[in-house]
C-alpha cells in the first residue's frame, strides 16, 4: 500500500451471477448503484420543485399527469443543465478555495432564499 486510492473508473468490481445454462449477468458494485440512485434523486427533486410546484399545483388526475409529463420533458434539459452547473461551481469552489468557499456558497444560498421568499 502506498497510501493512494485507485481511481473509481479503473476499479471494475462487479458481482457475477451465473444460471444453470452458463448465462452470466454482471451487477455493478455499490458505488455505481449509489451513483445511479443519486442521479435519480437529483432528477426527481429538479422535476418536483421546478415543474410540479411551479406550473402545476398537484397531480390529481390522468389529464394533469399527461400535462405535467409534457412540461417535464420540455423543461428538463434546462433545469438539469442549471443543476449540474450549480453543483459543478460548488465543487470547484470547495476544491480551490477550501475554507473560504463556504462564504460564496452561503452567499449564494442566502440569495436563493431571499428570492424564494420574495415570491
Amino acid at each position: 500500500m502506498n497510501g493512494k486510492m485507485p481511481l473509481p473508473w479503473k476499479h471494475r468490481g462487479h458481482l457475477t451471477l451465473t444460471d444453470w445454462w452458463g448465462n452470466q449477468i454482471y451487477l455493478p458494485t455499490t458505488a455505481a448503484v449509489s451513483l445511479a440512485f443519486s442521479v435519480a434523486s437529483i432528477a426527481k427533486a429538479i422535476i418536483y420543485f421546478n415543474v410540479i410546484r411551479v406550473h402545476i399545483d398537484e397531480v390529481s388526475s390522468g389529464r394533469q399527469f399527461l400535462r405535467s409529463l409534457g412540461l417535464v420533458f420540455e423543461h428538463l434539459p434546462f433545469l438539469a443543465t442549471a443543476c449540474l452547473f450549480r453543483v459543478g461551481v460548488a465543487v470547484l469552489l470547495l476544491s480551490y478555495l477550501n475554507t473560504y468557499a463556504f462564504f460564496a456558497v452561503a452567499a449564494f444560498w442566502f440569495c436563493c432564499l431571499a428570492i424564494g421568499y420574495r415570491r
